[in-house]
């Protein structure tokens, strides 16, 4: 069997299914398929010199591709479980149970209501204690909602990733009193067993170890990364040691090492076990019972599973005295990896994990010879390992994290085969000790931890000047170019010269074509960028300027709306600097998401309606960190840019009732088209405005306070009658913004409504003497 799969080509089902599962994900149909088919038969000819045809090529290829979109919408189908409205009486057993910082994080399976009985569920017990285990039964009454996208480019998929894990839905409890707890009797699953040890023992390392680096322990040892704070991963970030903190199969396979020769070694002492069975087949089958225990103890991350898959894979082969190439062993864990879980090929873990572990098997080879003699060997493997890997995950790691971490190459030289080999292994047995109660548990914790706080602080002071890490944020064009220039440097490193001319030819010439598609704005641009209950547009004038209308901001202290939604997005709109950014007042909702995209992005001006010691701290801080120059205007109209054909102005109102009515308001015209910006102005804002309208056509207007109905509105409206109507609203946001009597209003004019709660982040552009309409969320290439 293995031969003739060998022989039709594990990769070419691979990419046959992988493209399949991306095309579905794109929302192309099957019949779509089709076209694609002769791209693919290229890889025909190596199958006809092992006898393959042309006919059973290609149905395997059209097999693939169909199965793929097949797999991909039935991984999504969890997703449209009918999830009832309003306050339910819940009743649901713990599945996994993880502590994070002043909360608590759990997968329960819903028993009651009845409609989602056996669905999934994700819920955070928002307090400190959790009366829980895995395996225990809860009931609260509470609201459960089907997961969304806010529907910004660049943004995490958040519904995909839950659905990977086949979960339906989420919701929250405020406190633990609000759980009604009922404890087993007696556990019939052993998963539920193996992961209740595994709360139990994570709960016992973070109440009896008082180490400030017990949670990176924890982390190591059981998977449990959620118990780091931000700015603990944040740092982690910086220093590009974040993989080393995450279970992967390097945990794996240092502990298959280890059990390795432990089992050898005592092996040897039987002469009957060696008469009985060699001592090379013997030993790879003793291994794995302790290796899927620990890989179901520590969580079971895609990484550690692909690790030990391999490690079965070479076990079963070694008994079966079979050889296989390490790349067609690759792509067939990887193969089955996706046709149990399709949804994991979009996430970050799968891409790292396979993609490092590829070039690890395409260069590696190349260098076996390099050095006659062993030591010198060793010497030189630890650097190569690092900047192959680091090469080869660099484009991924940014499209998805959006760091670039140099250090990393100094920091996993020392920080790799210490963790590995020193620090894993005193946590590994203290944990052991821990469990099983015995002494020497906690000074081996302690040692691990300080070991560790030393690798940390030399990261920090590594990580400095040059080496600091740097946020990048790029188009999808840019990150394809940066593919094709690590795929590059990987071939020269594999000293694969055609694979390096072909692919540096292919990128040279995508760099022209980019270069000659990057034309300057010829036309008047708005992106209205849907970041829930908040503003924040992007103004794209003829004249190349680019200003930046708010940030958006969530009352939320764990969400950073500019770190999650705005700075992607201008990445990947190809924004990578800012002429002007526009503070229209100074609430949470406009201005939290704005720090994140001062600190990272080169910005020239900031504009507002107040002093600069009157704003937030935080904006003083990072305003002052900067030196970015402030400009503060005064009331009414104020001409910033004007000409024949085009116009830029700022209103204040003279005489503001309140917060809301001190907001900048943005007119802007190009030619006999006009964009007028209302920021938050409520009544006696808005008829101030009226008693001195805008100084031009108003064909595109952002509805003052995201539709309220007390910013007169019928009386704005029916004085500038747009085109279009702007709603900046959060998803079935509290205040039931856009108001009804506003839609009412609007529903009697010619005036088209755009709501970014139900059409997500939507750019208009002019064209000629009106606008076209652009779904950026679906316009531009999955996030």
């Amino acid at each position: 069997m293995l031969h003739s799969y060998r022989q039709l080509g594990s990769w070419l089902l691979l990419s046959s299914y992988s493209l399949g599962l991306m095309l579905a994900s794109y929302g192309l149909q099957l019949p779509t398929t089709f076209v694609l088919i002769p791209v693919l038969l290229w890889g025909m000819v190596p199958f006809q010199r092992h006898g393959q045809s042309f006919s059973r090529t290609s149905a395997t290829i059209l097999i693939m591709l169909f199965l793929g979109q097949f797999c991909y919408h039935q991984a999504w189908s969890v997703t449209q479980t009918e999830v009832p409205p309003g306050k339910q009486q819940i009743t649901a057993t713990v599945v996994r149970l993880e502590s994070q910082p002043q909360r608590w994080r759990m997968d329960v399976l819903i028993e009651k209501p009845e409609i989602m009985r056996g669905q999934q569920v994700r819920v955070h017990l928002l307090d400190t204690i959790c009366p829980l285990l895995p395996g225990d039964t809860l009931r609260w009454t509470g609201k459960l909602r089907r997961p969304r996208r806010f529907g910004t480019p660049g943004e995490f998929d958040y519904p995909r990733y839950l659905a990977n894990l086949a979960i339906s839905a989420s919701g929250y409890i405020t406190s633990a009193k609000q759980i009604e707890v009922e404890h087993p009797t007696t556990i019939s699953s052993p998963l539920v067993t193996v992961e209740r040890w595994r709360s139990q023992l994570s709960q016992a390392i973070a109440t009896k170890i008082n180490h400030p680096r017990t949670p990176f322990l924890i982390s190591l040892v059981l998977g449990e990364k959620s118990r780091l704070t931000p700015a603990q991963r944040h740092d982690l970030a910086q220093f590009g040691l974040s993989h080393l903190f995450a279970i992967s199969g390097l945990h794996l396979g240092l502990l298959a090492t280890m059990l390795y020769l432990l089992v050898q070694k005592l092996y040897r002492r039987s002469t009957r076990a060696l008469m009985w069975c060699p001592l090379q087949q013997a030993v790879a089958v003793l291994i794995l019972p302790p290796l899927l225990f620990y890989l179901l103890l520590s969580g079971g991350a895609l990484p550690t599973w692909r690790a030990g898959l391999l490690i079965a894979l070479a076990a079963w082969l070694t008994v079966r005295h079979r050889h296989v190439r390490p790349d067609d062993l690759l792509c067939s864990i990887a193969l089955l990896i996706l046709l149990v879980k399709p949804l994991a090929l979009f996430g970050a873990s799968f891409q790292l994990s396979f993609a490092g572990v590829a070039a690890l098997i395409l260069v590696l080879p190349a260098w076996r010879h390099w050095q006659q003699h062993r030591w010198q060997r060793w010497l030189a493997l630890p650097p190569l390992v690092t900047l192959t890997a680091t090469v080869a995950t660099l484009p991924i790691a940014l499209w998805h994290f959006h760091v670039l971490a140099p250090a990393a190459l100094i920091n996993n030289l020392y920080a790799v085969p210490l963790v590995g080999l020193v620090i894993l292994p005193l946590t590994l047995l203290s944990t052991a000790l821990l469990a099983t109660g015995l002494p020497g548990a906690a000074l081996l914790f302690q040692a691990a931890g300080n070991l560790l706080d030393g690798i940390l602080s030399t990261s920090a002071t590594v990580t400095q000047g040059i080496l600091a890490a740097q946020r990048l944020y790029l188009t999808a064009p840019q990150h394809l170019m940066l593919a094709g220039v690590s795929l590059t440097l990987l071939a020269l490193l594999a000293k694969h010269r055609r694979l390096a001319v072909a692919s540096l030819t292919t990128t040279l010439f995508g760099g022209v074509i980019l270069g000659v598609t990057s034309m300057p704005l010829s036309t008047l641009q708005l992106s209205i960028l849907s970041v829930g209950q908040g503003d924040c547009l992007l103004l794209q004038c003829t004249n190349g300027t680019t200003c930046l209308i708010d940030g958006g901001g969530l009352y939320s202290q764990t969400f950073d709306v500019g770190e999650r939604l705005v700075a992607p997005a201008l990445g990947r709109l190809g924004v990578d600097q800012i002429d002007t950014v526009i503070l229209t007042h100074d609430h949470p909702d406009h201005r939290k998401g704005l720090i994140h995209i001062l600190e990272h992005f080169p910005v020239n001006a900031f504009w507002c309606s107040v002093a600069p010691e009157h704003l937030h701290n935080s904006l003083q801080q990072v305003l002052h960190a900067h030196k970015i120059p402030v400009r503060v205007f005064s009331s009414g109209w104020t001409d910033v840019d004007l000409s024949v054909h085009q116009q830029l102005s700022v209103f204040v109102a003279p005489q503001p009732h309140n917060k809301n009515d001190q907001s900048l308001v943005v007119y802007v015209r190009n030619h006999h088209q006009g964009i007028l910006l209302c920021g938050d102005l409520e009544h006696h804002g808005v008829e101030q405005l009226l008693a001195d309208p805008p100084p031009g056509p108003v064909n595109v207007i952002k509805l003052p306070h995201h539709g309220s109905r007390h910013s007169a509105h019928e009386s704005l409206l029916h004085k500038l009658q747009p085109d279009w109507a702007i709603a900046t609203v959060g998803y079935r946001n509290r205040y039931h913004f856009p108001h009804r009597a506003v839609i009412d209003t609007l529903e009697t004019m010619p005036t088209t409504l755009l709501r970014t709660d139900r059409d997500g982040s939507v750019r208009l552009i002019q064209s000629g003497d009106g606008w076209q309409r652009q779904d950026l969320a679906s316009a531009l290439p999955w996030p």
